[in-house]
C-alpha cells in the first residue's frame, strides 16, 4: 500500500509559562503528520520532542530527520521506517495504526477510563490555592507540582501547606526533573515521610543516580519514581535491577513506537507505570490515552491533566475531565480539520 506523507510544525503557548529546573518554557513547538491512503483514509500523528528531555532529539535534528523522509512510503508487506528518533517513531505509528484502523489491545480487550493526575502549576500561594480549588471542584483526586525551581525552605512551606489542604484520599506528587542533590533529596524524603498523601517524588536527582537513589527509596518511606532516566526501553530494562517495582513514569510521545513497547508491557506487568504527557497538541494527547486506557496492569492516575497548561486554542480538542478515556469523536475528520487551521 502506498502512503503519502505530509508534515507541518505548530507552535503553542502556554497560558502561564511553565518552570522547570531546565528554565522556563512559554512555547511548545512541534510537527503534525498526516498520512493518506489511495482510498482517502486518513491518520494522523504527532512529532513532540522535548529537547532537554532527550539531548538527541534537538528540534534541528528532528526537523532533518523529517526533511529526510520520502513523501511517499510502500508499507504492507514493507514494515513502517524506523529512525533514531522516538518522538518521530511515535508519530510514524500511531498515524499508520489510525489510518488502517488498529487499536494497541495487546494488553486489553477494550480500551478504559482511567484517573487523571492534575498538573498544578502557579507557585504563588494565592493562585496555587485557587488553582487546587478548580482542580478539587473538577474530581481530581490526584495532583502534581514542579519543585526544585525556587529556594528549598520556600517550595517545602508551599507542600506542606498544601498537604494540610488535601482530602484524606487525596494523593500527591512532586517533580524536580533532576534539580536536586543528595542533600536537598534527602531534606525532602524527611519533610514528606509523615504524609500519607504522597505518592512518590518523580526524579529528584539527574540520570546517573539511579543507585543511589534506589538506596534512598529503601531508607525512606516516601517512594521515588524515574522519569528522566527511562527515556528507552532498554533504560527501563536496565532499571528493574534497581527499582523492579517501578515507579516508572513513561511519556508515551517520547517513547517510540508503541507496539514495541506493549509487547514489552505485556511481558513484565510488575512495574508501576505512570502514563504522562508530553505537552502534545490534541492529536499526541489522543493517542497517549489511548495507549494508557489499554493497559490492564497500570493503576495509577495517568499524568494527563494538563490541558488547562495551554490557551485556547485550536490544537485544544480536550476538555478538563479528571477520568480520561479515549474520545471516539476525535476522527481523522476531526484531525483533518485542525490539520487544515495550521
Amino acid at each position: 500500500m502506498q502512503i503519502d506523507l505530509s508534515f507541518k510544525p505548530y507552535q503553542r503557548s502556554f497560558a502561564h509559562p511553565l518552570r522547570t529546573r531546565h528554565g522556563t518554557w512559554t512555547t511548545r513547538k512541534g510537527w503534525l503528520l498526516r498520512m493518506q491512503a489511495p482510498d482517502q483514509r486518513l491518520g494522523f500523528g504527532e512529532v513532540a520532542p522535548i529537547p532537554w528531555f532527550n539531548p538527541n532529539e534537538s528540534l534541528e535534528a528532528v526537523a532533518r530527520a523529517i526533511a529526510a523522509l520520502p513523501t511517499s512510503l510502500h508499507i504492507d508487506p514493507d514494515p513502517l521506517p524506523q529512525t533514531r528518533f522516538p518522538s518521530l517513531d511515535f508519530a510514524l505509528e500511531t498515524a499508520y495504526f489510525q489510518l488502517t484502523d488498529q487499536s494497541f489491545q495487546q494488553l486489553a480487550a477494550q480500551p478504559r477510563a482511567i484517573p487523571t493526575a492534575r498538573l498544578l502549576t502557579h507557585s504563588a500561594p494565592a493562585a496555587a490555592e485557587e488553582d487546587l480549588h478548580a482542580a478539587l471542584k473538577a474530581g481530581y483526586t490526584t495532583f502534581k507540582i514542579k519543585i526544585g525551581t525556587h529556594p528549598i525552605a520556600v517550595e517545602q512551606a508551599h507542600c506542606v501547606d498544601l498537604l494540610n489542604k488535601l482530602s484524606a484520599k487525596a494523593r500527591l506528587r512532586m517533580d524536580a526533573n533532576g534539580a536536586l542533590d543528595l542533600e536537598a533529596t534527602e531534606s525532602w524524603l524527611h519533610i514528606l515521610a509523615p504524609y500519607d498523601h504522597i505518592e512518590f517524588i518523580e526524579q529528584p536527582m539527574p540520570p546517573g543516580n539511579e543507585r543511589r537513589l534506589s538506596q534512598l527509596a529503601h531508607n525512606y518511606r516516601t517512594p521515588i519514581a524515574l522519569d528522566e532516566s527511562v527515556i528507552t526501553l532498554q533504560d527501563i530494562t536496565t532499571l528493574l535491577e534497581y527499582f523492579p517495582n517501578g515507579p516508572f513514569v513513561l511519556k508515551p510521545a517520547l517513547f517510540g513506537a508503541p507496539s514495541q513497547w506493549l509487547t514489552w508491557r505485556a511481558a513484565h506487568p510488575t512495574p508501576t507505570i505512570i502514563y504522562s504527557s508530553a505537552m502534545e497538541t490534541a492529536i499526541g494527547y489522543e493517542a497517549g490515552i489511548r495507549i494508557a486506557s489499554t493497559d490492564v496492569h497500570a493503576g495509577a492516575a495517568i499524568g494527563y491533566g494538563t490541558t488547562q497548561c495551554f490557551l485556547q486554542d485550536p490544537f485544544q480538542l480536550h476538555g478538563e475531565r479528571a477520568l480520561l478515556a479515549p474520545d471516539k469523536h476525535l476522527s481523522p475528520a476531526r484531525f483533518e480539520t485542525l490539520w487544515k487551521t495550521i
